[in-house]
């Protein structure tokens, strides 16, 4: 019959220690041991490293912070310059704006090795205003991503101040009062579309939701229209398995690089409905073709094998021989 063992509760300066000495490369087991701890108590030490050291910084123990070495410290230096900078100007900086930054200082000085994650930057970040200006984007691709159709974007204003002067738009547009998708919207597109389709001479299937204002489904010659089935949209639809996320991802990118420029030439103007647009013509561009593939085969869209007989072998969903495939949202 083995000894029970004796239960250890590590001060907060133990804690810290026990982060430094797995820093130093003694094996966990050997730290455990050494500290009178099981593997799994160190194991939450670890994982809570990041709350820890701020529990001990805040703690007002200045050996933290006399010992604390930072892996880049011309990198943190300068962003630390460049922080204090933009807080006397009070101008509020975010997390993903810092992050920007940092993976920006890096470049320059050299540090490839260098990522700005979430590990890195672990803080909350309050200040500035959210824009009240909403915008609603259908995007529709095939499913090995080889062609992206122009997103269209949807707003309140049909003539957006910011438009005037504008020769042509990135992307199409249209408007209402909530900027919502609507079934005459959704109804034009697909015509436009099924035009493009006739001109090129081509036929597609077009794969879409079930939601209210995609309803409405015109006559049309080169679009073959199939609806998914109704509440699986988070498992059969490509786009949003990961196409939108990733989108989304991109754009706030853009947006993050006008704040840092906005911040740099001491202005804070507003991002209008046409600068968005950019950033989301810019953003739909980076989706690269491997992620909307990906995308569609987790949810089971695959090219046949034997592409002489495609209605033998998507019998049941497709129909018709020779046609691409298209999912809009």
């Amino acid at each position: 019959m083995s000894a029970k063992r004796k239960l250890t509760t590590l001060t907060l300066q133990e804690k810290f220690d026990v982060i430094n000495t797995v820093k130093t490369g003694m094996k966990k087991k050997d730290v455990a041991a050494q500290y009178g701890i099981p593997a799994s108590t160190l194991s939450t030490i670890i994982k809570n490293e990041a709350e820890i050291l701020l529990r001990y910084e805040k703690s007002g123990n200045i050996s933290y912070k006399r010992r604390r070495v930072a892996e880049f410290p011309d990198l943190e230096e300068g962003l630390l310059t460049w922080f204090k900078q933009c807080r006397d100007k009070n101008i509020s900086v975010s997390g993903p704006v810092l992050r920007e930054k940092a993976e920006e200082y890096s470049k320059l000085l050299g540090h490839n090795s260098f990522r700005a994650s979430n590990g890195w930057l672990n803080e909350k970040c309050y200040g500035g205003k959210h824009s009240k200006e909403r915008l609603t984007i259908l995007l529709a691709t095939n499913m090995t991503g080889s062609e992206k159709l122009k997103p269209l974007v949807i707003g309140k204003s049909k003539k957006p101040r910011c438009f005037s002067g504008c020769k042509s738009l990135p992307l199409d547009y249209e408007a209402n009062t909530k900027a919502w998708m609507t079934s005459e919207i959704f109804k034009e597109w697909l015509l436009k579309i099924d035009k493009k389709m006739i001109k090129d001479k081509r036929n597609i299937l077009l794969f879409i939701d079930n939601c209210t204002a995609h309803n409405v489904i015109p006559p049309l010659k080169a679009i073959k229209v199939k609806f998914l089935p109704p509440n699986t949209t988070s498992k059969l639809q490509p786009l949003d398995q990961g196409i939108i996320k990733n989108f989304k991802s991109y754009y706030r990118k853009e947006v993050v690089r006008k704040l840092i420029g906005d911040m740099e030439q001491h202005s804070n103007s507003p991002i209008t409905v046409l600068q968005a647009m950019r950033m989301a013509d810019k953003a739909w561009r980076s989706v690269s073709a491997r992620t909307i593939s990906n995308c569609f085969n987790s949810c089971g869209f695959s090219m046949p094998l034997n592409t002489s007989t495609p209605e033998d072998v998507l019998e049941e969903v497709l129909e018709d021989a020779n046609l691409d495939e298209l999912q809009a949202d």
